[in-house]
């Protein structure tokens, strides 16, 4: 396979995924003050023992005292609260996950199920790794964030955070020397400061990565529908991971493996609500 036919293969894997993903991703906005929001991080909504909640990043979950967080349900632009029960587990997970009282519905709004979460993070080889994330700012890939580069809003209209569809791979390399990485629970993907959105075209630059944590990692499958000579789809793609962390140097995210994730989050739906299968 050529450079080509690999970088055509990747444009229509992620153009497929964004399409299918972005039903159940939200940007999720901080408010310190009424009136004011700002871009913050993404949630994935997911349906739980017949209930709505959204999963996320326990540091998108923490805030100050007295700000507010707030998600985009649907059908409108409105941000609606985050107010219901919450539930975090600190790193090495960095896990939050929220009750709704908003159930989010709409033509573009669906709830994931369990079925979408692989039972380990097991991807082929150089297999194509998604993810889908919010911009919280309008910085690039490597620029220091300053308060003039942050996305946000004063009364006069919706707080736009441009969702982001990534395709990648695992990086290989080892990188002992970064924060808080621990190879049995976490993976490093590539994000590097420039990429093609189409083959054959000029690399632009991406966007610093801040406001992308909570987003799912998604093991595509195509490469291994394609070893086994079988047709891909979106459907056969499953949750791998949750991203928490990007670094400059390497260019990487860093994503905490679905199976160090699964057994908390069955505990704490058992606890809450009876037998759950996760």
């Amino acid at each position: 396979m050529n450079i080509g036919e690999w970088e055509s293969i990747c444009e229509f894997v992620a153009n497929e995924m964004a399409k299918h993903v972005q039903k159940f991703t939200t940007p999720i906005s901080l408010s310190h003050e009424h009136g004011r929001g700002e871009g913050w991080g993404t949630g994935n909504y997911f349906k739980f023992c017949d209930h709505p909640f959204l999963l996320t990043n326990q540091h998108v979950l923490q805030h100050e005292n007295g700000s507010t967080l707030a998600h985009l349900p649907g059908p409108t632009d409105d941000y609606v609260a985050l107010n219901g029960t919450r539930k975090t587990w600190p790193l090495p997970l960095d896990i939050g996950m929220e009750k709704l009282t908003v159930t989010p519905y709409g033509p573009n709004r669906e709830l994931l199920t369990t079925s979408v979460l692989d039972q380990n993070y097991c991807p082929k080889d150089g297999e194509i790794l998604f993810w889908f994330g919010y911009q919280g700012t309008l910085a690039k890939r490597h620029d220091v964030i300053t308060d003039a580069k942050v996305r946000y809003n004063w009364f006069d209209g919706p707080l736009v955070m441009p969702g982001l569809p990534m395709a990648s791979q695992q990086d290989r390399g080892l990188h002992v020397d970064v924060a808080m990485f621990d190879s049995a629970k976490h993976v490093l993907v590539h994000y590097p400061s420039s990429a093609k959105r189409a083959p054959g075209a000029i690399e632009e630059d991406l966007p610093n990565p801040k406001g992308m944590s909570g987003s799912l990692l998604w093991d595509t499958k195509y490469l291994a529908c394609d070893s086994l000579g079988e047709p891909w789809d979106v459907t056969k793609a499953r949750v791998c991971g949750v991203l928490w962390a990007a670094h400059d140097d390497p260019e990487v995210v860093v994503a905490t493996k679905i199976e160090h994730i699964r057994p908390v989050l069955r505990q704490h739906l058992n606890a809450e609500y009876g037998f759950v299968d996760l």
